[in-house]
């Protein structure tokens, strides 16, 4: 006999579905212990700073509507973020 389907959130095949993503990842070219990474562990799209050696990411970004663009500088001490507004680009 058929039973009902999990449609309520923590459903584990709706867990596999909403498994974290890197979508992006980038090394500072005169520090490659550091990096920048772009993920959806938080369940959006945000930026997190990334100890390379370590493989730790802690999370720089928290918009709502998510932060999928950043660079990191050459030497990995500074990130800039462009978030997309009204179909227009700005920077932080």
């Amino acid at each position: 006999m058929l039973r009902e389907p999990q449609l309520d959130k923590p459903a584990a095949w709706k867990q596999h579905f909403r498994a974290a993503v890197i979508a992006s990842a980038r090394i500072a070219r005169l520090d490659p212990t550091r990096g920048l990474v772009v993920s959806n562990r938080s369940g959006v799209y945000q930026l997190y700073a990334w100890d390379v050696p370590t493989e730790e990411l802690q999370q720089l970004t928290s918009k709502p509507e998510g932060m999928p663009f950043g660079v990191i500088s050459r030497d990995g001490r500074y990130t800039s973020a462009l978030r997309l507004l009204s179909s227009f680009l700005f920077g932080l």
